[in-house]
């Protein structure tokens, strides 16, 4: 913000805003969709669409659509933001907001191309309106060096890193240790372990040296270094690690983090727990997965899918038919049917019978 602008006061909700935000922290998904939609229908004819109110109730729904598993109808509902008044000061700042949730659309949907060029669309955006160096086109800097990676663009995703490390270098607090981790989640994704020990363990010795604390950095840190541990099939000294993180993260953290590093550590160990702690660990993460995602993520769908293998290992095979069914029907909202995953769980149901 420039010395020449006002600070904006933050607007007094109605009751119907209160509502719905009860609602969302109650986590009743359903119910503040339904109060939010009809929030729309009600009062756009009387204010126009593009009142400040009812365009933040727009990206609202479509992060709540989005939520419960409705990918298509959260895109419809975001599509008309883009015929906003080219003179409407908010127009760039709701375009990102609804490219940001259209490319986490198209990534879940595996449309990589897609999410790719919104992502870098908003970053033009924000470099052209809050300059090259900020907190926001670092975090738009990271998505997209996640879908590329995810794309399995290794090459691109790390001139990304690259570019956005010159760019952060000294600045925007933490951005540049931020980087070069993702230049070693990179290097691990593509099985080059030695560069990716290098450049994880470099960005641990600098944060140690300046503090002692478990921070976000040092969380992430030795998260990659526990997965790197445990590729190269040194299984005790990644769940070490994978400990160590559950320890710092358990006063709380970033949320997809606690879920990453949880889930992480429990494919570890589960094989050592009882069948009924097994199942009752998955259960809980799958509890967790919902919480953060949404109860209709594809994430979700890979957690009930563990439960089901588990249910199946243990021979309680309605229960892994009911996992498995519940997987696919999370899957198919969000892929084509042809999807590999899908064809996989079909074919471990038919077996089941």
């Amino acid at each position: 913000m420039s010395d020449q602008e006002t600070p904006k006061t933050e607007p007094v909700l109605t009751e119907r805003q209160q509502r719905i935000t009860k609602l969302l922290e109650e986590g009743k998904l359903e119910d503040a969709h339904n109060e939010l939609v009809a929030m729309i229908v009600d009062e756009e004819p009387v204010e126009g669409m593009y009142h400040e109110r009812l365009v933040s109730a727009r990206l609202l729904l479509g992060r709540v659509t989005l939520l419960l598993g409705e990918p298509q109808r959260a895109e419809q509902v975001l599509a008309p933001l883009q015929g906003m008044p080219e003179d409407d000061p908010a127009r760039p700042a709701v375009h990102i907001n609804a490219r940001n949730l259209v490319a986490t659309v198209c990534r879940y949907q595996g449309r990589m191309e897609e999410a790719f060029g919104l992502l870098g669309a908003n970053l033009d955006l924000i470099d052209q309106l809050q300059g090259p160096v900020n907190p926001d086109s670092f975090r738009c800097i990271m998505q997209m060096i996640d879908v590329a990676r995810d794309a399995q663009q290794y090459q691109q995703a790390m001139e990304l890193c690259g570019k956005g490390i010159e760019r952060f270098q000294g600045k925007v607090g933490e951005a540049h240790a931020h980087l070069i981790l993702q230049a070693g989640s990179i290097f691990l994704a593509g099985e080059q372990y030695p560069e990716a020990r290098q450049h994880i363990e470099n960005v641990l010795e600098q944060v140690r040296e300046q503090t002692q604390e478990t921070n976000e950095l040092v969380i992430r840190g030795e998260h990659l270094l526990a997965q790197l541990e445990r590729d190269e099939d040194n299984e005790e000294k990644a769940r070490e690690l994978w400990e160590r993180c559950l320890q710092g993260l358990s006063k709380g953290g970033d949320p997809e983090t606690i879920v990453d590093v949880q889930q992480q550590h429990l494919l570890l160990v589960i094989e050592k727990m009882s069948d009924d702690e097994a199942l009752q660990a998955l259960t809980n993460l799958c509890n967790l997965i919902a919480q953060v995602f949404g109860p209709r993520s594809p994430r979700l769908a890979e957690g009930i899918s563990l439960l089901g293998y588990h249910f199946r290992k243990q021979g309680k095979l309605a229960d892994a038919k009911a996992a498995y069914t519940d997987a696919v029907a999370i899957l198919r909202s969000w892929r084509p049917a042809e999807d590999p995953k899908i064809a996989i769980l079909e074919g471990i149901l038919a077996e089941i019978g």
